[in-house]
């Protein structure tokens, strides 16, 4: 197969693992074995237009995400190691829950509910203090332990 598929299925498969699905919740969107999923993450099958939009749809990102070139390796430094947009490493539980609120804050200010958008950011803040204090109590603990 071309360098073009094995480059597709990489983003498909990199981009599935982010977000935690697996090749059966991909291939039972798609209508489609594991084995295919497989293939198509490999490089080894070709993508129909209609198969690449499903894709897309199910991952939440356009084809044309899919298809452009540099935005995966900009995402991730080393394999499932994800940076999040000022290039700071952080858990993808931490970095998905800044997407929603970002998209969340987004939508409120479109809307024009100022608001419910300020007590976002207040929840946002309240989440980073409490991670500032996780952080602090767990490096206590290293040091006692060492």
């Amino acid at each position: 197969m071309s360098k073009k598929y094995d480059f597709l299925g990489e983003r498909i498969r990199k981009l599935r693992v982010l977000k935690k699905f697996s090749q059966e919740e991909l291939g039972k969107e798609l209508n489609l074995p594991k084995q295919s999923i497989s293939r198509i993450e490999k490089g080894n099958r070709k993508v129909t237009k209609e198969e690449l939009e499903k894709i897309a749809d199910f991952l939440s990102v356009t084809p044309k995400y899919l298809l452009e070139d540099g935005w995966i390796e900009n995402l991730y430094k080393k394999p499932y190691e994800p940076l999040n947009k000022w290039g700071i490493e952080i858990p993808l539980l931490f970095d998905e829950y800044i997407l929603e609120e970002e998209e969340n804050i987004d939508h409120l200010i479109d809307s024009e509910q100022i608001s419910f958008a300020r007590g976002t950011v207040k929840n946002i803040e309240n989440t980073i203090k409490s991670l500032q204090l996780l952080l602090k109590e767990c490096k206590e603990k290293i040091k006692r332990i060492q």
